[in-house]
Protein backbone atom coordinates (compact mmCIF):
# COMPACT_ATOMS: atom_id res chain seq x y z
CA UNK A 1 0.00 0.00 0.00
CA UNK A 2 1.65 3.14 -0.93
CA UNK A 3 -0.79 6.92 0.80
CA UNK A 4 -0.04 9.04 -2.68
CA UNK A 5 -2.71 11.41 -1.13
CA UNK A 6 -2.57 12.49 2.33
CA UNK A 7 -4.38 14.95 4.30
CA UNK A 8 -1.94 16.64 6.99
CA UNK A 9 -3.27 18.25 9.91
CA UNK A 10 -1.79 20.97 12.01
CA UNK A 11 0.62 21.39 8.80
CA UNK A 12 2.16 24.80 11.47
CA UNK A 13 3.47 23.08 13.63
CA UNK A 14 6.33 21.17 13.95
CA UNK A 15 5.62 17.96 13.14
CA UNK A 16 2.87 18.57 10.93
CA UNK A 17 5.34 20.68 8.29
CA UNK A 18 8.12 18.10 8.39
CA UNK A 19 5.17 15.69 7.60
CA UNK A 20 4.21 17.60 4.89
CA UNK A 21 7.45 18.66 3.60
CA UNK A 22 8.72 14.59 3.80
CA UNK A 23 5.29 14.01 1.74
CA UNK A 24 5.93 15.94 -0.77
CA UNK A 25 9.63 15.18 -1.76
CA UNK A 26 8.39 11.17 -1.93
CA UNK A 27 6.52 12.34 -4.97
CA UNK A 28 3.17 12.22 -2.80
CA UNK A 29 0.00 14.72 -2.81
CA UNK A 30 -0.63 17.08 0.05
CA UNK A 31 -3.62 18.88 1.76
CA UNK A 32 -2.26 20.57 4.17
CA UNK A 33 -4.63 21.81 7.01
CA UNK A 34 -3.59 25.43 8.49
CA UNK A 35 -5.13 27.92 10.78
CA UNK A 36 -4.88 31.33 8.59
CA UNK A 37 -4.17 32.37 5.42
CA UNK A 38 -0.61 33.53 6.50
CA UNK A 39 0.60 30.42 7.21
CA UNK A 40 0.88 29.58 3.56
CA UNK A 41 3.45 32.47 3.18
CA UNK A 42 6.06 29.43 4.89
CA UNK A 43 5.74 26.80 2.87
CA UNK A 44 7.36 26.62 -0.79
CA UNK A 45 5.18 26.76 -3.81
CA UNK A 46 4.69 23.42 -4.76
CA UNK A 47 2.30 22.14 -7.47
CA UNK A 48 0.81 19.07 -5.09
CA UNK A 49 0.46 21.04 -2.05
CA UNK A 50 -3.23 22.09 -1.11
CA UNK A 51 -3.88 24.25 1.46
CA UNK A 52 -7.04 24.04 3.96
CA UNK A 53 -8.45 26.49 6.44
CA UNK A 54 -9.56 24.50 9.38
CA UNK A 55 -10.00 25.57 12.97
CA UNK A 56 -10.00 23.09 15.52
CA UNK A 57 -12.18 23.86 17.68
CA UNK A 58 -14.94 24.62 15.11
CA UNK A 59 -16.28 21.48 14.10
CA UNK A 60 -18.31 23.11 10.95
CA UNK A 61 -15.24 24.68 9.52
CA UNK A 62 -13.53 20.84 10.03
CA UNK A 63 -16.37 19.49 7.57
CA UNK A 64 -16.16 22.36 5.47
CA UNK A 65 -12.60 22.02 4.72
CA UNK A 66 -12.89 18.41 4.09
CA UNK A 67 -15.92 19.14 1.23
CA UNK A 68 -13.89 21.68 -0.05
CA UNK A 69 -10.69 18.90 -0.32
CA UNK A 70 -13.75 16.44 -2.17
CA UNK A 71 -13.82 19.25 -4.39
CA UNK A 72 -10.65 19.52 -4.94
CA UNK A 73 -10.00 15.60 -5.25
CA UNK A 74 -12.80 15.57 -7.49
CA UNK A 75 -13.33 11.80 -7.01
CA UNK A 76 -10.02 10.82 -6.43
CA UNK A 77 -9.38 8.98 -2.83
CA UNK A 78 -8.31 10.21 0.14
CA UNK A 79 -5.50 7.70 1.17
CA UNK A 80 -4.45 8.55 4.68
CA UNK A 81 -5.01 11.28 7.24
CA UNK A 82 -2.64 12.01 9.57
CA UNK A 83 -3.86 14.05 12.35
CA UNK A 84 -1.29 16.31 14.08
CA UNK A 85 -2.96 19.56 15.09
CA UNK A 86 -2.95 20.35 19.16
CA UNK A 87 -2.00 22.82 21.69
CA UNK A 88 -0.88 22.66 24.94
CA UNK A 89 -0.89 25.37 27.74
CA UNK A 90 1.32 24.65 31.22
CA UNK A 91 -0.39 24.68 34.26
CA UNK A 92 -0.54 23.23 37.51
CA UNK A 93 -4.11 21.47 38.56
CA UNK A 94 -4.86 24.50 41.33
CA UNK A 95 -4.24 27.26 38.85
CA UNK A 96 -5.60 26.20 35.55
CA UNK A 97 -8.53 28.47 34.55
CA UNK A 98 -11.19 26.54 33.38
CA UNK A 99 -11.64 28.33 29.89
CA UNK A 100 -8.09 27.65 29.43
CA UNK A 101 -8.98 23.90 29.67
CA UNK A 102 -12.02 23.79 28.02
CA UNK A 103 -9.93 25.76 24.64
CA UNK A 104 -7.85 22.85 24.84
CA UNK A 105 -10.30 20.33 24.95
CA UNK A 106 -12.08 21.78 21.87
CA UNK A 107 -8.77 21.67 20.04
CA UNK A 108 -7.68 18.72 21.17
CA UNK A 109 -10.37 16.23 21.75
CA UNK A 110 -13.89 17.81 20.25
CA UNK A 111 -11.39 18.48 17.37
CA UNK A 112 -10.45 15.51 16.99
CA UNK A 113 -13.94 14.05 16.82
CA UNK A 114 -15.25 16.14 13.80
CA UNK A 115 -11.36 15.21 11.97
CA UNK A 116 -12.21 10.76 12.87
CA UNK A 117 -15.82 11.40 11.80
CA UNK A 118 -14.68 13.70 8.42
CA UNK A 119 -12.51 10.90 7.63
CA UNK A 120 -13.99 7.82 8.48
CA UNK A 121 -16.89 7.47 5.14
CA UNK A 122 -13.28 8.86 2.79
CA UNK A 123 -11.56 6.36 4.54
CA UNK A 124 -13.97 4.04 3.88
CA UNK A 125 -14.06 4.36 -0.32
CA UNK A 126 -10.66 3.98 0.10
CA UNK A 127 -9.44 1.37 2.26
CA UNK A 128 -6.40 3.76 3.88
CA UNK A 129 -5.29 4.90 7.16
CA UNK A 130 -5.72 7.31 10.06
CA UNK A 131 -3.01 7.72 12.10
CA UNK A 132 -4.32 10.24 15.42
CA UNK A 133 -1.04 11.86 16.75
CA UNK A 134 -1.24 11.50 20.17
CA UNK A 135 1.01 11.76 22.97
CA UNK A 136 3.31 10.16 25.86
CA UNK A 137 0.51 12.18 28.04
CA UNK A 138 -2.09 9.91 26.54
CA UNK A 139 -1.09 7.20 28.87
CA UNK A 140 0.26 9.04 32.17
CA UNK A 141 0.10 12.52 33.19
CA UNK A 142 2.34 14.59 35.66
CA UNK A 143 3.03 18.31 36.50
CA UNK A 144 2.08 21.13 34.78
CA UNK A 145 0.66 18.76 31.61
CA UNK A 146 -2.80 17.78 32.88
CA UNK A 147 -4.97 19.59 30.86
CA UNK A 148 -3.24 18.56 27.63
CA UNK A 149 -2.83 15.42 28.86
CA UNK A 150 -6.45 15.62 30.18
CA UNK A 151 -7.21 16.11 26.20
CA UNK A 152 -4.87 12.79 25.01
CA UNK A 153 -6.42 10.50 27.38
CA UNK A 154 -9.79 11.68 25.67
CA UNK A 155 -8.57 11.29 22.14
CA UNK A 156 -6.65 7.72 23.10
CA UNK A 157 -10.56 6.92 24.49
CA UNK A 158 -12.34 8.07 21.05
CA UNK A 159 -9.61 6.42 19.08
CA UNK A 160 -9.53 2.99 21.03
CA UNK A 161 -13.05 2.85 20.87
CA UNK A 162 -13.85 4.06 17.09
CA UNK A 163 -10.86 1.66 16.39
CA UNK A 164 -13.16 -1.26 17.71
CA UNK A 165 -16.15 -0.35 16.12
CA UNK A 166 -14.98 0.27 12.62
CA UNK A 167 -12.61 -3.13 12.94
CA UNK A 168 -14.25 -4.45 10.06
CA UNK A 169 -14.79 -1.99 7.85
CA UNK A 170 -11.69 -1.77 5.44
CA UNK A 171 -9.76 1.09 6.60
CA UNK A 172 -7.18 1.38 9.90
CA UNK A 173 -7.12 3.51 12.84
CA UNK A 174 -4.08 3.94 14.43
CA UNK A 175 -2.60 5.82 17.60
CA UNK A 176 0.77 7.34 17.82
CA UNK A 177 2.22 7.96 21.31
CA UNK A 178 5.14 10.54 20.77
CA UNK A 179 7.35 11.48 23.33
CA UNK A 180 9.21 14.13 23.81
CA UNK A 181 10.48 15.92 20.31
CA UNK A 182 13.71 17.94 19.55
CA UNK A 183 11.70 20.82 18.00
CA UNK A 184 10.56 24.64 18.36
CA UNK A 185 7.61 23.29 20.32
CA UNK A 186 9.48 21.68 22.58
CA UNK A 187 11.50 24.65 23.22
CA UNK A 188 8.31 26.63 23.30
CA UNK A 189 7.10 24.57 26.21
CA UNK A 190 10.33 24.96 28.54
CA UNK A 191 9.81 28.74 27.61
CA UNK A 192 6.31 28.83 28.08
CA UNK A 193 6.90 27.12 31.77
CA UNK A 194 9.87 30.01 32.65
CA UNK A 195 7.12 32.37 31.76
CA UNK A 196 4.58 30.99 34.06
CA UNK A 197 6.68 30.82 37.12
CA UNK A 198 7.50 33.97 36.68
CA UNK A 199 4.26 35.39 36.01
CA UNK A 200 2.74 33.14 39.40
CA UNK A 201 1.49 34.26 42.54
CA UNK A 202 3.31 34.38 45.51
CA UNK A 203 0.77 32.03 46.70
CA UNK A 204 1.29 29.78 43.66
CA UNK A 205 5.24 30.33 43.56
CA UNK A 206 4.69 29.33 47.80
CA UNK A 207 3.06 26.14 47.07
CA UNK A 208 4.37 24.96 43.54
CA UNK A 209 7.97 25.70 43.59
CA UNK A 210 8.65 21.96 43.38
CA UNK A 211 6.29 21.19 41.04
CA UNK A 212 8.25 23.98 38.58
CA UNK A 213 11.43 22.57 39.49
CA UNK A 214 10.23 18.82 39.30
CA UNK A 215 9.65 19.86 35.66
CA UNK A 216 12.49 21.32 34.81
CA UNK A 217 14.35 18.53 35.72
CA UNK A 218 12.16 16.11 33.74
CA UNK A 219 11.99 18.19 31.02
CA UNK A 220 15.99 18.30 30.85
CA UNK A 221 15.89 14.16 31.32
CA UNK A 222 13.35 14.20 28.52
CA UNK A 223 15.20 16.41 26.00
CA UNK A 224 18.65 14.05 26.46
CA UNK A 225 16.51 11.05 25.25
CA UNK A 226 14.40 13.07 22.84
CA UNK A 227 13.34 11.77 19.13
CA UNK A 228 14.26 13.74 16.16
CA UNK A 229 11.29 15.82 14.35
CA UNK A 230 12.71 13.94 11.24
CA UNK A 231 12.50 10.88 12.68
CA UNK A 232 8.55 11.31 13.51
CA UNK A 233 7.80 12.20 10.05
CA UNK A 234 9.47 9.04 8.92
CA UNK A 235 7.60 6.95 11.14
CA UNK A 236 3.82 8.64 10.54
CA UNK A 237 4.61 8.47 6.81
CA UNK A 238 5.53 4.80 6.96
CA UNK A 239 2.35 3.96 9.13
CA UNK A 240 0.23 5.72 6.60
CA UNK A 241 1.71 3.34 3.56
CA UNK A 242 1.05 0.27 6.08
CA UNK A 243 -1.83 -1.76 4.62
CA UNK A 244 -1.63 -3.66 8.07
CA UNK A 245 -0.61 -1.21 10.68
CA UNK A 246 -0.60 -2.17 14.60
CA UNK A 247 -3.23 -0.58 16.39
CA UNK A 248 -0.53 1.25 18.59
CA UNK A 249 2.82 2.78 18.11
CA UNK A 250 5.26 4.31 20.61
CA UNK A 251 7.89 6.96 19.40
CA UNK A 252 10.74 7.67 21.56
CA UNK A 253 12.56 5.95 24.42
CA UNK A 254 10.62 7.76 26.59
CA UNK A 255 7.54 7.04 25.52
CA UNK A 256 8.17 3.40 25.51
CA UNK A 257 10.15 3.46 28.35
CA UNK A 258 7.49 5.24 30.55
CA UNK A 259 3.64 4.02 29.29
CA UNK A 260 5.39 0.13 30.15
CA UNK A 261 6.10 1.26 33.39
CA UNK A 262 3.57 2.96 34.53
CA UNK A 263 1.25 -0.78 34.14
CA UNK A 264 3.93 -1.94 35.81
CA UNK A 265 4.85 0.39 39.17
CA UNK A 266 3.40 1.64 41.95
CA UNK A 267 2.45 5.29 41.65
CA UNK A 268 5.10 6.34 44.17
CA UNK A 269 7.81 4.80 42.11
CA UNK A 270 6.41 6.50 39.01
CA UNK A 271 6.74 9.47 41.05
CA UNK A 272 10.59 8.97 41.44
CA UNK A 273 10.71 8.26 37.75
CA UNK A 274 9.09 11.47 36.66
CA UNK A 275 11.24 14.07 39.27
CA UNK A 276 8.72 14.27 41.64
CA UNK A 277 10.01 14.91 45.07
CA UNK A 278 8.43 15.64 48.66
CA UNK A 279 7.88 19.49 49.41
CA UNK A 280 10.52 19.35 52.12
CA UNK A 281 13.70 18.25 49.46
CA UNK A 282 12.81 21.63 48.06
CA UNK A 283 12.90 23.42 50.94
CA UNK A 284 8.97 23.66 51.52
CA UNK A 285 6.50 23.42 53.91
CA UNK A 286 2.75 23.02 53.68
CA UNK A 287 1.60 22.63 57.33
CA UNK A 288 -0.81 25.05 58.23
CA UNK A 289 -0.28 26.75 54.97
CA UNK A 290 -3.49 27.88 54.59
Amino acid sequence: MSAQTLLVTGANGDIGRYVVNQALAQGRTVFASIRNEAHKETFQDHPRLHFLIMYMDQPDSIHEAFAEMDRMLNGSPLDAVIHCAAMESPSTVEFLKPEVLEQIIRINSVGSLAIMQASFPRLRRSGGNLILASSLWGRISGPLVSAYSASKWALESLGEAARRETRHMGFNIVLANIGAVKSRMMDAHVEDVKTLLNNASDEEQRLYAHAYESHAEMTKKFDSVAISVEKVSDRLLAIADNARPKARYKMGLDARLLTALSWLLPSSWMDMMLGIGKPKESGLSYRNAD
